[in-house]
């Protein structure tokens, strides 16, 4: 049997307006169709065969790295996928050092959470105010993943958390109960998983084409070197 490195969709739910579903909220309108903007990916990549979702900007995301990198990395995660946290805790700290830092990789954040847990925490991530505060909480989120994401009241486990980035409580309770944003992300979860056939996380696509995740951090170096363009 082929080992499974990623967090599936849950087959009890629905995929359809998975998020509003989950969270027992009517979904708003699908978003506008946005424009598709060089800036996304690098211009030689627009020659290919690239899913125009993957190029836009207009979406609830959030990017690290320099705009003229000659590579971007498009992930799209669960804050309560343990695959996801493994990601971010093991490969991540590498990716940013090697490849980030230096010039020659730019990665693209985008929310397809799991299960009603992970759109209040997508929702609480949000409210940071820029995409460094934004990372910065994401990582602790995904590094203290096991103290907060099967509490029985997950939405109250995640406000100490909310604290440490400056987010008093009284504000991320509203976070959590955005409506506009709720609608948003259900839009965007249903067109990730229409339209580029996800199914679980994390699914990462390398200038337009999916990397596969491996357990093997090694394996994984080895096959995002290979699609890298210098």
């Amino acid at each position: 049997m082929k080992p499974n490195f990623t967090c599936e969709l849950p087959c009890s739910c629905a995929r359809r307006r998975f998020v509003a579903a989950c969270l027992a909220v009517p979904a708003a309108a699908l978003l506008a169709k946005a424009g598709f903007p060089s800036g996304l990916l690098p211009t030689s990549a627009l020659a290919q065969d690239i899913p125009p979702l993957l190029l836009e900007s207009e979406l609830l995301q959030h990017t690290l790295g320099a705009d003229t990198a000659p590579n971007t990395l498009v992930e799209y995660s669960s804050l309560t996928c343990p695959h996801c946290a493994r990601l971010h805790k093991e490969i991540y700290p590498r990716l940013l050092s090697d490849w980030v830092e230096t010039g020659q990789l730019r990665i693209v954040y985008r929310h397809f959470p799991l299960d009603g847990t992970a759109v209040r925490a997508a929702l609480l991530a949000e409210c940071l105010p820029s995409d460094e505060a934004f990372f910065a909480f994401v990582e602790i989120l995904y590094s203290e993943q096991t103290s907060w994401a099967r509490e029985q009241n997950p939405q109250e486990a995640l406000l100490p958390y909310a604290a440490l980035a400056g987010v008093d409580a009284e504000q991320a309770e509203a976070c959590m109960a955005d409506e506009d944003k709720i609608g948003q992300m259900s839009g965007e979860f249903e067109r990730a998983a229409s339209e580029l056939g996800i199914r679980g996380t994390p699914s990462l696509f390398l200038n337009g084409e999916r990397l596969e995740h491996s357990a093997d951090t090694e394996r994984f170096f080895e096959s995002l070197e290979a699609e890298l363009k210098g």
